[in-house]
């Protein structure tokens, strides 16, 4: 057990780096770090072959889905794309962004759109500032509604949705 796992559960977003053959990766290692000026940052492992494309490219979409798209979100965030092409195998639909060339999953509840700001070395990973260039969201309205029912990761196998909101009056 580790002390990171008291920091979840977190929303899960499919990365996608790469323009030529994209790669999709689950990741909840994301968290904004300036809303005035649209920064966000997350933290990728060296390793993996998004990385490199992240490298590459200078951007990535961030892509957020339900839990019904569970098989999705695990076979992204289990299989390495370097020598398969994850998108096909999953009949992924990707369709254009707005400010920048790589795609976003057609039917996500929620996409941001982001370009490289500045990556600081972490020793075996690399936590990545990003600007938000655009972002569009569906059954959101500030808060996620909770009928998007948002994939969350909880650990290991394990993921939630949000059940229950509290307002404080």
């Amino acid at each position: 057990m580790s002390w990171y796992r008291l920091l979840h559960p977190r929303p899960v977003a499919i990365l996608i780096a790469g323009i030529d053959r994209p790669n999709p990766m689950a990741l909840s290692w994301h968290t904004p770090i300036d809303d005035e000026r649209g920064l966000l940052c997350v933290v990728v492992y060296k390793g993996n072959y998004t990385y490199e494309l992240i490298r590459k490219y200078g951007e990535f979409t961030l892509n957020f889905l339900s839990i019904d798209r569970l098989d999705t979100i695990w076979f992204c965030g289990t299989r390495s794309g370097r020598k398969i092409d994850k998108v096909s195998m999953l009949k992924l639909k990707l369709e254009p962004s707005i400010k920048i060339k790589t795609r976003h999953i057609a039917d996500a509840l929620a996409y941001i759109e982001c370009k490289v700001v500045k990556e600081i070395d972490m020793g075996d990973s690399a936590l990545i500032i990003a600007k938000v260039e655009y972002w569009e969201a569906r059954k959101f309205d500030e808060i996620w509604k909770p009928e998007a029912n948002v994939a969350m990761h909880v650990g290991s196998k394990y993921f939630c949705t949000p059940s229950s909101y509290y307002k404080v009056e």
